[in-house]
């Protein structure tokens, strides 16, 4: 996964803000570790045994996938003097 992150970030959203996005990212990836086994300890602990939470959390990761199919890349414009690429906002 951090494969991933270090290679599409910069690839989706330019170089200028990546210090910023990647904190952001940083936040969202330790807060599901962190919520994670606690999502799963409830679901055993309402229904006794894990299929249920196993079935739902298996949603997440298949809308996901089904989303990144309609994901378009965005347009970066030149590079400015410092070497960095921006967003082209199209309207």
């Amino acid at each position: 996964m951090r494969v991933v992150e270090a290679t599409e970030l910069p690839r989706y959203f330019g170089t200028l803000h990546i210090g910023a996005i990647r904190g952001v990212v940083t936040g969202a990836t330790i807060a599901g570790t962190a919520l994670g086994p606690l999502l799963f300890a409830l679901g055993l602990g309402v229904t006794g045994d894990y299929s249920a939470i196993l079935v739902f959390s298996s949603l997440f990761p298949i809308g996901v996938i089904i989303a990144a199919f309609f994901v378009r890349l965005p347009r970066h414009g030149a590079p400015d003097v410092q070497g960095e690429s921006h967003l082209v906002h199209e309207a």
